[in-house]
């Protein structure tokens, strides 16, 4: 009787010492410095105590004195509690507490051992067993983020221990113990289910990890007690398993906090209450521990049978599960997903119906209409059994999730696995309850077949229905007389569209057009260039003739509207057919470039007016993926001037490749939200950082970057108008040159990888203020790695020509003159400049600040320069007019420092090329900053009193060549 109090008494001082351990932290866990701050892995967004699982230590300390259980048992185990308490006081070193982990468990070992094997034997018996019990602790460490899940499992596991180490013998001190331990997390979990109010911290989490482990090794006398045990633990094992091999995969650093355990995806990303997902995991490791313990009567290996199947179902769930909520982002955080649609119940109707017609039919095939009496009862017995396992495995497949309207040939092998898998199921089945006496085999095989064909074909139909009906009705508008009119008629009110190109941007066009009953076109043919390809069809549209028969097949099919979807085509090919679609007169439009489509989807979203990038032909850029990658990849990535056309290209390139931030700094309010609103809607799960911030303010940059701390700093902020900058020069000092020196001495201060200064072909042998300006910057950037011998932040510069379509660019400005009516104004019949796209640009200088080592200045490769002149005939042609007749060019004249040809580089500088075809790295005369310092200081004390000709001076002094031109007043030059 008296043991039987001092149990009872034991187990509510345990519960006791629990709940006043986590009521302690929940009032002053905070101020005791044991604080948990929101992060990666946590649910919580305020600072939390974490610790209180301090009760649940000192219950085990007490317990195990009470019941006298040896000191060179408990005290292993409570060591490891206390190395939790420090850990969440300081935050130990993972190594530290791993080290230390290994150490106790090897203590347990050889107090708890018999040194009675070989020595070889029993050192391979210590490590495994050490590694074990360290291994559980921290499977317990990492699973402990979700209202007391850790907790919950304790009380399971070390409940069933007690049960399972006691034999149906009276309970062992340690089995006591264990109870007690169990009654303590019992105390603690109700001030841990309201989410993230207390954490139990390392000083439980690791404790309870260690202690399952050690009970395990030393209750288990056989394999099949080992395993029986471990199965308690199943979904702890399986879950910090699974994700333990993902994060490797995918190159992750496993000792940073992160939310990628199925518990988290569950809780975090499907919005599963918290409390649902530890009841689920508490269920499953209930489940899982039953099954094992009648497992176990067939001896050790039905209870690792039972754990590899256990294991196996449950990676094959989670990776589903993963590649769902984060790849296929079908899951919302804020909004939770329907799981039943209004039309499941008819779907599964339609194929219940279906089934069943499918296993009559065979039935008939199989006995030729006359099926025997005993056999048909079987299988009408059978029926609800048959019907289950079809249903079941075309939901585990996936069949209730898509949308029919869009069947493809993926859902049509999905059909097929679904069929084959319940086929063998049903089998195996059968042969297990009835030993297939009654029941002839070959009914199951065609019924197979029956079941793929139909399920299939009635898909098919509905698909079919969709892309024939022009509106978007549900199954709520589904009627004969709609079915009728919608799959023997297209809407007559649809444009003809006409698509010139054949290939597989045409094709997807086509299909989405076809899919699409909201698009008002009706596709009427193709034209394309290769001849064996004319008199093909694609779904079901024909390919009509070459691109040089565009007019006469247009007025034949009498086509409305025409769709250039070439995006590969060069610069001649683009004229040629941006001619004849001119010549017939119709509408026409086309499809972005490859380079504006990299990682996208073509769609019919995607088609625009034809501009004159498309006329340039400069072919898609091929990026090093990896390369690049590894520079932006899950780091902090700074880009100054992020509200301008580079900049914010620059913004949406480098959000591809998955950066930890991207931190995006612009002094115009109105620019900076508008690129950071465009990259927080197509990129949620980047964190963007909007800063309205001027590079001339030194003391502002210096708090951004301590804020921040980017990896890897984009520069292209600067002013770029010529003809402002020559009215202003002394703008052109304090932006472009000391704005540069800003920026770079505060990266190099706070230790940024990378440092990219982003150029332009001005610098070279300059003419203008803004060219000269850019110069000076490149010379300062360049001296930065001089400067910073230890190999600290790498700088590098990237100089390229005109961009098409930027601020600063030529045509905006002729854009806008063409609307108006003209005239289109040119400074010289002769005047030429390089251009590429903004895109292009901006990946050419990402690839090019991956490969950089420091000190280079990279020259992107810029074609064949483009006459003015050219460029404005050619715009004026795609707005419908004739060069001349309705848009008149008038010639403005050069102005003084103007230059008919830019160059990229100057005399006694040479290229060489490097691993990538479209970048080069300039080799000449490098200017060091000792001679021109007092240039620098000057000029500083010059832009203050604005003196635009003493700014000249310092400019003709720093950069050999320079020739300032004269301040006038007429319209703006090229640039």
């Amino acid at each position: 009787m008296m043991m039987i109090l001092l149990n009872i008494c034991s187990l509510l001082i345990a519960f006791f010492l629990g709940a006043c351990g986590a009521r302690v932290f929940v009032a002053h866990g905070n101020s005791l410095g044991f604080a948990d701050e929101p992060n990666q892995r946590s649910s919580h967004s305020v600072t939390v105590p974490k610790g209180g699982g301090i009760g649940i230590l000192a219950a085990f300390v007490l317990a195990s004195i009470i019941y006298g259980v040896n000191a060179f048992v408990w005290i292993p185990v409570a060591l490891v509690g206390v190395l939790g308490l420090v850990n969440d006081r300081m935050e130990l070193s993972p190594l530290l507490r791993l080290g230390v982990e290994l150490c106790l468990g090897l203590i347990l070992f050889a107090v708890l051992e018999d040194f009675g094997a070989s020595l070889l034997h029993y050192l391979v018996a210590a490590f495994f067993w050490s590694l074990f019990i360290s291994g559980t602790a921290n499977f317990f460490n990492f699973m402990d983020g979700i209202n007391g899940i850790a907790g919950i499992s304790a009380v399971i596991a070390l409940g069933f221990s007690c049960w399972f180490i006691s034999r149906g013998q009276p309970m062992p001190p340690i089995g006591m113990v264990a109870g007690c331990v169990a009654m303590a997390c019992l105390g603690f979990l109700p001030f841990n289910l309201p989410v993230a109010r207390v954490f139990m911290g390392d000083t439980a989490s690791l404790f309870l990890g260690f202690l399952f482990g050690s009970l395990v090794c030393t209750a288990s006398g056989s394999l099949t007690d080992f395993g029986v045990m471990v199965s308690f633990l199943f979904p702890f094992y399986a879950d910090a398993l699974s994700t333990l091999v993902v994060r490797i995969k995918d190159g992750e650093n496993i000792l940073v906090p992160h939310r990628r355990h199925l518990y988290q995806l569950l809780a975090n990303e499907l919005s599963m209450a918290h409390w649902k997902v530890a009841l689920f995991y508490g269920a499953v490791q209930t489940a899982a521990g039953i099954s094992a313990i009648q497992a176990s009567r067939a001896g050790a290996w039905a209870v690792f049978l039972l754990l590899g199947l256990l294991f196996a179902l449950f990676f094959i769930v989670s990776w589903h599960l993963r590649k769902r909520i984060e790849s296929q982002k079908f899951a919302s955080r804020n909004v939770k997903r329907r799981i039943f649609s209004r039309n499941i119940p008819l779907v599964l109707m339609v194929d219940l119906v279906l089934l069943m017609f499918s296993l009559w039919v065979s039935c008939i095939i199989r006995f030729d209409s006359a099926i025997p009496l005993f056999i048909a009862d079987n299988l009408k017995n059978s029926l609800p059994l048959i019907v289950i396992i079809k249903l079941s495995v075309f939901s585990y497949c996936d069949l209730y999730r898509g949308m029919w309207r869009y069947t493809s040939v993926s859902d049509l092998l999905n059909i097929f696995k679904a069929s084959f898998l319940s086929t063998l199921l049903i089998i195996s089945a059968v042969l297990f309850l009835h030993g297939f006496e009654g029941f002839p085999r070959s009914v199951f095989m065609v019924d197979c077949v029956m079941t793929v064909c139909l399920v299939s074909i009635f898909r098919l139909c509905v698909r079919f229905y969709y892309e024939r009906l022009n509106n978007e009705s549900g199954f709520e508008e589904f009627s004969l007389s709609n079915l009728w009119a919608g799959l023997v008629s297209r809407n007559n009110a649809c444009k003809k569209m006409l698509i010139i190109g054949a290939g597989d941007c045409g094709e997807k066009i086509l299909r989405e057009i076809q899919n699409n009953p909201a698009v008002k076109f009706q596709v009427v043919g193709f034209l394309d260039d290769n001849p064996l390809k004319v008199g093909k069809k694609i779904h079901g549209v024909l390919v009509l003739n070459s691109v040089e028969h565009l007019e006469s097949v247009a007025r034949r099919v009498d086509a409305d509207e025409l769709l250039i979807a070439a995006p590969s085509s060069t610069a001649e090919e683009m004229k040629r057919i941006v001619g004849l679609c001119e010549k017939s007169g119709l509408k026409f439009k086309t499809i972005p470039t490859m380079g504006e489509l990299i990682n996208g989807t073509v769609t019919v979203g995607a088609i625009r007016e034809v501009s004159f990038r498309d006329l340039l032909g400069r072919k898609p850029v091929e990026l090093d993926q990896q390369r690049v990658a590894g520079c932006l990849d899950h780091k902090r990535i700074l880009v100054t001037g992020a509200g301008g056309s580079i900049g914010s290209e620059l913004c949406r390139q480098i959000c591809r490749f998955n950066p930890e931030s991207v931190i995006v700094v612009d002094w115009a309010e109105t620019p900076l939200f508008e690129i950071d609103y465009e990259l927080k809607r197509h990129f949620p799960d980047i964190h963007t950082i909007p800063v309205l911030a001027d590079i001339q303010d030194e003391k502002q940059l210096e708090r951004i970057f301590r804020d921040h701390t980017p990896h890897v700093v984009f520069h292209a902020a600067a002013y770029k108008h010529v003809a402002m900058l020559e009215r202003q020069p002394w703008k052109a000092v304090v932006n472009n040159i000391f704005g540069t020196v800003n920026v770079s001495e505060v990266a190099k201060k706070f230790g940024v990888g990378r440092f990219v200064l982003v150029s332009t072909d001005k610098a070279v042998t300059p003419s203008s203020v803004m060219g000269a300006s850019k110069r000076i910057a490149e010379i300062y950037v360049q001296n930065q790695n001089r400067r910073d011998s230890d190999g600290g932040t790498k700088f590098m510069t990237v100089r390229f020509g005109n961009v098409a379509g930027s601020a600063g660019s030529v045509v905006p400005l002729f854009k806008k003159q063409i609307q108006e009516g003209g005239p289109v104004t040119v400074t010289h019949p002769e005047v030429s400049r390089f251009f590429m796209t903004i895109p292009e640009a901006s990946q050419l200088i990402l690839q090019a600040g991956a490969m950089g080592k420091g000190n280079e200045i990279f020259i992107l490769e810029m074609g064949r320069p483009v006459k003015i002149l050219n460029m404005a005939k050619e715009l004026i042609r795609l707005y419908g007019y004739q060069p001349d007749v309705d848009i008149k060019i008038e010639y403005i004249g050069l102005r003084k420092g103007e230059k008919l040809f830019e160059e990229l580089v100057s005399d006694g500088e040479a290229v060489v090329s490097t691993s990538h075809k479209s970048i080069m790295v300039l080799k000449g005369r490098e200017r060091s900053l000792d001679g021109i310092n007092g240039s620098f200081l000057a000029l500083n004390g010059h832009a203050l009193n604005q003196d635009a000709s003493k700014i000249m001076e310092e400019f003709r002094k720093i950069v050999p060549g320079y020739t300032p031109s004269n301040m006038v007043d007429s319209g703006y030059p090229p640039n």
